[in-house]
């Protein structure tokens, strides 16, 4: 429905209905129940469109406009995975888009063509109540063309800037600029064209995040690398390519197929580590990579230094940040946490090897030399512990003394104190 009252302002008030059909790969695909399942039953996807429109003419040259939008997608077509494991399309996402932009546009000079906008909207999945992925809340544009070699040739730039937006892991990506520009022409001889340009001049690049997460941690498939390379979310920017093994040897501690992103980061905690820090982390001979269920692992050796195990798959960790408190010990920068906390595991068994310090072999001690001093102390006092088959809950635990050996497990639970005491150690050194 329009109405223009006059010739320089107009109403538009409009609605759409639109569908998809699912296609015949969606529907039908099937491969006699060994990995993916069909689903005859699949709905068409369908979509309502509101949106109000104002039109004005602003003197001569230039044009304005205002919309406001309203957009509700139900029964999205996805791929999910059945109770008996086999991939199917499925109805299965709802989502609403809400959102208003401003534009001007025009020749404000005879020579200058000039657009400019700003938008705000609003979108999410309504399924999970999570904002809707890749999809910023604010956006500015601003677009010229000018003329050259009396309008043979053309020239135009554009700046756009895209707000936080989400991953569909729940990362935040951070705000952006890009920029852009193109020299064309369209009367050159024998009629040919010609265009070339350069996109993202900046050179603004966003992190490719893991594929899959934690004990299943893959890293993104090729050409997400490809194309989405350095920024670390809301982080700082590593110049080296992610998700490379490139073969150079970046961090000393690396053993095997490491990451260079992985390798730089944690070459720079082990080279700015200094006093009871940089002493626990000496303790770790060597470190590789695999997908674990935490990120990291250490097996107890009693020797001066161990191997130990890191997990880079976790978000949290390209992020270093995190927001938990396990066994009330709370954690804030996951990568740099859990570097600390594998280190003062290595740490325990350097302890345990000092002679006379662990005499019954149960790798509670005599002494600790770095606080926290007191939860490996082999002795019957009352300490705080971490229970990890409970959920990470603390509990309190004494001990039987460097005479009388504490079993690891059930009954005496040593192993709650080593977690306790790294626990303890990364979370008063992981700032």
């Amino acid at each position: 429905m329009i109405y223009q009252p006059s010739s320089r302002v107009s109403y538009k008030l409009l609605f759409g209905r639109a569908f998809r059909n699912p296609s015949a790969y969606e529907l039908f695909s099937d491969d006699a129940g060994f990995s993916t399942a069909a689903n005859p039953a699949l709905r068409p996807e369908k979509a309502n469109t509101f949106e109000f429109d104002i039109n004005r003419k602003l003197g001569r040259r230039l044009n304005a406009s205002v919309s406001a939008y309203h957009y509700s997608m139900n029964d999205l077509i996805v791929g999910m995975y059945t109770p008996a494991g086999l991939f199917q399309f499925q109805n299965a996402e709802r989502v609403s888009a809400t959102g208003a932009e401003v534009e001007i546009n025009g020749h404000p000079l005879r020579w200058l063509e000039l657009a400019t906008g700003l938008s705000q909207q609003r979108a999410v999945n309504l399924a999970h109540n999570f904002p809707l992925a890749n999809s910023p809340g604010p956006v500015a544009k601003l677009r010229f063309a000018v003329p050259l070699f009396s309008s043979r040739f053309s020239l135009a730039g554009a700046t756009q800037y895209r707000g936080t937006r989400q991953t569909p892991d729940g990362a935040t990506l951070p705000s952006v600029w890009l920029s852009d520009v193109t020299i064309s022409s369209n009367r050159l001889p024998s009629n040919l064209e010609f265009q070339a340009g350069v996109r993202n001049i900046a050179n603004r690049k966003s992190l490719a995040g893991p594929k899959s997460s934690g004990a299943s941690g893959a890293r993104p498939d090729p050409a997400k690398i490809k194309t989405t390379n350095y920024t670390v979310y809301g982080g700082t920017d590593l110049s080296i390519a992610q998700w490379i093994i490139s073969g150079a040897q970046l961090d000393s501690h690396a053993s095997g197929q490491v990451y260079d992103w992985f390798q730089a980061r944690s070459r720079d905690i082990f080279n700015s580590a200094t006093g009871d820090t940089a002493t626990v982390l000496h303790a770790i001979s060597s470190y590789t990579i695999a997908a674990l269920s935490s990120g990291g692992q250490t097996t107890l050796q009693r020797t001066a230094q161990t191997s130990v195990i890191f997990n880079p798959y976790f978000v949290q960790s390209r992020l270093n940040s995190l927001s938990d408190s396990p066994c009330g010990n709370p954690r804030t920068k996951y990568f740099t946490n859990s570097h600390l906390h594998e280190g003062r595991h290595a740490y325990q068994g350097s302890q345990a090897a000092i002679s006379g310090n662990d005499a019954d072999l149960d790798w509670m001690v005599k002494t600790v030399s770095i606080s926290p001093t007191n939860i490996l102390v082999d002795s019957t006092a009352a300490r705080t512990v971490c229970n990890v088959e409970g959920g990470y809950t603390t509990e309190t635990r004494s001990y039987h003394g460097d005479t009388v050996f504490d079993t690891f497990s059930s009954p005496d639970y040593v192993g709650h104190a080593t977690e306790q005491d790294a626990e303890v150690f990364a979370t008063n050194h992981d700032h």
